[in-house]
């Protein structure tokens, strides 16, 4: 089995993985009828999309034609596997610092550094993420705050949100 072929596995793997725990805390969330959908539906849907997209990469992975023979076998390509944990990390790095830093700064860093980390480096423009960045949070902010009326951890702006 190819190197491409056991990355796409564990991908898909992952995936499900994921999608199940997303899932199983999904249930876990209070439910409250007063506006409709509750708190879980949103996370319902994302696991069960999730679940579905790991399924079509597992359907991939073993429709895949075998290997090829010595044009398969130069070295891979670790770009996309590095940026793929690269990627994760952000998340977890953004969600762990949420409530000490606060919504709108860690929501700008994240998208500051996605976008960077999702553009070839010849392509990169550290003034178009910047101001990406900047509008997503604020945008994001917005909706959450003033539309949705929900609280968003305000932390290093405490004061001034």
């Amino acid at each position: 089995m190819s190197s491409k072929k056991k990355e796409n596995l564990v991908i898909a793997l992952l995936l499900l993985v994921l999608s199940v725990a997303l899932f199983l805390n999904a249930i876990r969330i209070p439910v409250s009828g007063a506006l409709g959908a509750g708190a879980d539906f949103l996370p319902k849907v994302g696991s069960v999309l999730l679940f579905c997209c790991a399924c079509s990469f597992l359907v991939q992975f073993f429709r895949a034609p075998k290997e090829e023979g010595a044009a398969e076998r130069k070295a891979p390509d670790r770009v996309p596997v590095i940026r793929f944990f690269l990627a994760l990390g952000l998340l977890v790095l953004y969600v762990a610092g949420m409530q000490r830093i606060g919504f709108l700064p860690m929501t700008a860093l994240y998208v500051f550094c996605q976008s960077l980390l999702m553009v070839p480096k010849e392509k990169r423009n550290y003034l178009v993420s910047a101001g990406l960045a900047v509008a997503v949070a604020l945008l994001v902010h917005g909706i959450f705050a003033y539309v949705l009326k929900l609280r968003l951890p305000a932390g290093l702006l405490s004061n001034f949100l």
